[in-house]
């Protein structure tokens, strides 16, 4: 009896020493059971392609209190698509424009069903149309929330605007309203 009153207070103690965290640190393992440290793992980000398709409305924001940007005109930017890596995506964006410099800055966010976004930022590669509408830029990563957090990269998206809505107050008619459809292709760093 006592040595098995022994052997249960040894094994006891064991186990309580055993279980001290004062010496553990945080690690993962890779495919080939190399311990990795979390900084490890957050360098082994990888760069994968991207593709979106996208449309929506896009109007012209009259409201200088909910000015983004301190461009001449501002247009707002709503839609849904598809975005790989993200799936169902809700999109919304802001374009501001300059027109007598002919500068357009345009922002926009594509939000996952899992609340994972990618904000996009176009830089000075716009592209115009024959008819003097936006039609197009090469985007850079500027932010990002969950998954996407730290994320980098670049995407070239073509769009197609129809203008359903102008204001003849001006000469030409200045469009105020429409619809957009767009494809992108780049990649992202996450």
């Amino acid at each position: 009896m006592k040595t098995k009153l022994f052997l249960l207070m040894a094994l006891s103690a064991f186990l309580f020493l055993g279980c001290s965290t004062d010496n553990q640190e945080d690690s993962f393992y890779d495919s080939s059971n190399s311990r990795l440290s979390e900084d490890n793992v957050a360098a082994r980000q990888v760069t994968r392609p991207l593709k979106s398709k996208a449309s929506g409305d896009w109007f012209i924001n009259l409201n200088p209190q909910e000015y983004v940007c301190d461009g001449l005109l501002q247009y707002s930017i709503v839609g849904t698509g598809n975005a790989t890596h993200m799936g169902k995506i809700n999109i919304l964006g802001t374009l501001c424009t300059f027109p007598p410099e002919g500068i357009y800055i345009l922002e926009v966010t594509f939000t996952g069903a899992n609340g994972d976004s990618i904000t996009w930022r176009s830089g000075d590669d716009v592209f115009i149309n024959e008819q003097g509408l936006y039609a197009g830029a090469v985007f850079d990563c500027v932010a990002g929330t969950g998954r996407f957090e730290d994320a980098s990269g670049q995407i070239t998206v073509d769009d197609f605007l129809v203008p359903t809505e102008f204001d003849n107050t001006f000469e030409p008619p200045l469009p105020v309203a429409g619809t957009f459809s767009n494809m992108s292709l780049g990649t992202i760093t996450y």
